[in-house]
């Protein structure tokens, strides 16, 4: 068995295991066309390249600014081609992958540790489309990790601390993780270089500042974080989880004592951070409940094993090995994670959009001249209609879906088709099997009629499209 042990802990081993995992994981999503979750990131990012609009003023979504930086970011680099986001979600995971081993090695048994991990990270249940904006934020955060590991002069606190709270700035869910150097710091009464920590943190927040002034939309920033808190109720989450909040503060203020277990283990320095970032990774996840084995878990995986590492030593190594995956296999779902390795199928709706089969009263051109009076009903394919035929939507709400808009929110765009209705309406709502991904019947019943608008005063132009009949009709409608 140690000779088993020993084989699966070979550098070269590992390399290549990884390598073939990581090709083979990839090789069923690669060339497929971008989702509309990718989309849904990518437009409103480079919208101000294409004349097309701002993000939040433009474009509303519940995704944080980091996001859209990000993509306006990197068309300077590589433009909006398929090429440069495959090969930077290839670098993205790759590194994520490499920095996560060289985590893993601050532990003891860490290869192993990593091995493990690494089944569960490629698992298609997780990553299976291309730049998963989750996968993009661990990067952020773990180079920030390994930064802090890795440098030596006071730099480090300013570094890594930009990278973790830019990392939040792309994913929210890695709030509390971002604080992880900060917290740590505190417990360690290490106030001397707390400084340079807060000006890295500070320096990540003035970015996204200077982006928002850049294109004015400081005021539509701040007003999607009030509408979130409203959307997701972060009052009651703070509420319902006080009592696990109290909890890792009263942990970690014993941190220093051997009274607490984790000292007793005798931790190095590194491994009590990386303990502690995995540990504020999960905390989140349970805050604010999510665990559906799908994207979203991609930051927890790696977490998962570290947290669970210490089940590991030297004297029953085998053993440890066999509890570490039995906990993380009801944890992260084996049964799902591993099986999706042989039938890759996500479960996941998603409409892409072949320009060549238009007909001739409805074609690019026609599309293309449509800029502000496109109204998309309804499903999440609605951002990569929009990204594919380049065309700013008719209302910055470009995505009608009451799990991301608040109630003024719909009303507002009630009253924006009633002032100046669309000319061009998709809508799929007339079959009963629509993509939707909510009850629209209920939803037009109790905020807008589009079933009755449609019938009214629109005509059919080709399949689920719909032409505008006259302004006058919708204007007169109660719909």
């Amino acid at each position: 068995m140690n000779q088993i042990l020993k084989f699966l802990e070979n550098k070269y081993f590992q390399i290549i295991f990884v390598f073939l995992l990581i090709t083979y994981s990839i090789s069923d999503y690669i060339f497929d066309p971008l989702t509309h979750m990718t989309t849904a990131n990518i437009f409103p990012g480079i919208a101000p390249h294409l004349e097309l609009g701002v993000p939040y003023k433009d474009y509303w979504d519940v995704y944080p600014p980091g996001i859209y930086l990000f993509y306006y970011l990197l068309y300077f680099v590589g433009r909006d081609l398929q090429l440069s986001y495959i090969l930077v979600h290839i670098f993205v995971l790759t590194f994520t992958i490499i920095i996560a081993f060289n985590l893993s090695k601050y532990f003891k048994n860490g290869r192993l540790i990593f091995l493990l991990g690494v089944i569960y990270f490629l698992s298609p249940l997780y990553i299976d489309y291309l730049m998963i904006n989750d996968l993009i934020a661990l990067f952020f955060s773990y180079l920030g990790l390994i930064s802090f590991l890795k440098l030596e002069n006071r730099n480090k606190y300013i570094i890594s601390n930009f990278l973790m709270t830019f990392s939040f700035f792309i994913k929210e869910t890695l709030i509390f993780a971002a604080l992880s150097i900060l917290i740590l710091q505190l417990f360690q009464k290490d106030f001397k270089n707390i400084k340079f920590s807060l000006l890295g943190s500070s320096l990540a927040i003035l970015l996204i500042f200077i982006y928002s002034l850049y294109f004015s939309i400081e005021q539509f920033l701040i007003q999607s974080y009030l509408n979130k808190i409203q959307l997701f109720n972060f009052i009651e989450i703070l509420t319902r989880y006080s009592f696990v909040f109290l909890t890792i503060v009263l942990i970690f203020t014993f941190f220093r004592k051997k009274r607490f277990t984790v000292y007793n283990l005798n931790l190095s320095e590194p491994e009590k951070l990386i303990y502690l970032h995995s540990l504020l990774i999960i905390i989140s996840f349970y805050a604010i409940g999510k665990d559906d084995g799908g994207h979203f878990d991609i930051p927890k995986v790696f977490a998962t094993f570290f947290l669970l590492s210490i089940l590991i030593n030297k004297k029953k190594k085998f053993v440890g090995l066999i509890l570490l995956f039995l906990i993380s296999s009801y944890y992260l779902k084996i049964n799902h994670s591993l099986f999706s390795y042989t039938i890759i199928e996500p479960n996941i709706s998603i409409e892409n959009f072949d320009l060549s089969k238009q007909t001739e009263k409805l074609n690019v051109d026609t599309l293309n001249k449509m800029d502000n009076n496109v109204l998309y009903l309804y499903g999440w394919g609605s951002t990569s209609f929009f990204y594919n035929y380049e065309i700013k939507p008719f209302s910055k709400y470009w995505l009608v879906h009451p799990q991301i808009l608040t109630e003024k929110q719909i009303f507002e765009l009630k009253d924006n088709i009633l002032m100046n209705p669309p000319l061009l309406i998709r809508y799929c709502g007339f079959d009963k099997d629509c993509p939707a991904g909510f009850n629209f019947s209920e939803f037009e019943s109790k905020y807008i009629n589009f079933r009755y608008l449609v019938s009214e005063c629109y005509e059919n132009l080709e399949g689920l499209f719909y032409e505008l009949k006259s302004k006058a009709c919708v204007k007169s409608l109660n719909f």
